[in-house]
C-alpha cells in the first residue's frame, strides 16, 4: 500500500491570520482576472473581503501566482497573490488591503465605465450639433475632368521620373 502526500511551501504573508479576520461579503459576481502578465480571463468572485477573495476560474494557477482582479463597482484593480486551492476554485489574498470605501462599492452594483479621455463624463450626454455643413457635391462634367486631368498628370509625372519625356 502506498501514501502519496503533497506539500506545498507558502509566503509568509500568506500564513498570517489577517485574510481569516476580515469581514467576508458573498457576492457570487463576474470579474475579470489577468495573470502577470497576461490577457484577461472571466471569473467569478464567490467572496471577497478587504484583504482577499475566493473566486472561481477554469483557468489553472498554483500556490504563490501573481494575478490582478478587477474590482467590479469599485472602479479599482487589485494585486493578489494565490494561497488556497479549492476544487474548481482559488483562496487569494491582496498584495495591500482595500480600502473600506472601495470594499463598500466593489460588487455592488452596475458598472459604469467612462473614457479616460472624457474630462467630464456627462458630456456624452449632451445633444449632437445641428451645425453640420451642407455639403453638395461638384456636378458631374466638373468630377470627369477632375478624374482624367489626375490621370493624365500621374503619367506625365511617372514620365518625368523616369526619363520618357
Amino acid at each position: 500500500m502506498s501514501l502519496t502526500a503533497t506539500m506545498q511551501i507558502m509566503p509568509i504573508d500568506a500564513l498570517t491570520m489577517r485574510e481569516s479576520r476580515a469581514t467576508r461579503r458573498v457576492v457570487s459576481a463576474d470579474s475579470t482576472l489577468r495573470l502577470m502578465p497576461g490577457v484577461a480571463h472571466d471569473v467569478i468572485v464567490e467572496d471577497f473581503s478587504t484583504t482577499g477573495c475566493r473566486l472561481r476560474s477554469s483557468i489553472p494557477m498554483t500556490v504563490g501566482t501573481r494575478l490582478r482582479l478587477a474590482l467590479s463597482g469599485g472602479g479599482a484593480t487589485v494585486e493578489a497573490d494565490v494561497v488556497r486551492l479549492a476544487p474548481g476554485g482559488y483562496g487569494c489574498v491582496f498584495a495591500v488591503p482595500i480600502p473600506e470605501e472601495t470594499f463598500a462599492k466593489a460588487f455592488s452594483g452596475q458598472t459604469i465605465v467612462h473614457a479616460m479621455f472624457e474630462k467630464d463624463p456627462a458630456a456624452h450626454d449632451a445633444p449632437v450639433a445641428e451645425s453640420v455643413p451642407d455639403i453638395t457635391p461638384w456636378p458631374r462634367p466638373v468630377r470627369a475632368v477632375v478624374m482624367v486631368g489626375c490621370v493624365v498628370g500621374a503619367w506625365v509625372l511617372l514620365g518625368l521620373v523616369v526619363g520618357w519625356l
